[in-house]
């Protein structure tokens, strides 16, 4: 299996968070997306839905392909993107703190190792 990305990985880890994370406790908060713009919380949770939909569908390709185990994908996306947003959660304390650049980096390539590990095709 090829080694993952880390860019690619670390777009997924900023996916979850952004660049400034929550501006407060509110249901009706803004979050700055990654490009720095607010997008509302509801919409957030869209685009979260949504690349849990893409990433379900990806993960179903690659397990047909055989890179990945036999397993459900929906379920398997939401594994991952736990893997990927609990870390980036703690380390922002839930959106209130800045996380340095390195931050999302780390924490999805140590998502994808773990993912590695209960997803690899057994040989």
């Amino acid at each position: 299996m090829p080694p993952h990305r880390p860019d690619v990985c670390a777009r997924l880890g900023v996916v979850h968070t952004g660049e400034a994370g929550l501006g407060g406790p509110g249901a009706d908060e803004d979050v700055a997306d990654a490009g720095g713009g607010a997008v509302p919380l509801g919409e957030r949770h869209a685009q979260q839905g949504r690349l849990q939909q893409s990433l379900a569908a990806r993960l179903a390709r690659l397990s047909l392909a055989g890179r990945l185990r036999a397993c459900d994908p929906a379920e398997a996306a939401e594994q991952f993107l736990a893997l990927l947003t609990g870390p980036m959660d703690r380390r922002s304390r839930l959106g209130t703190h800045a996380v340095d650049k390195e931050g999302p980096r780390a924490v999805a390539g140590s998502g994808v190792g773990t993912f590695l590990l209960a997803y690899r095709p057994s040989t």
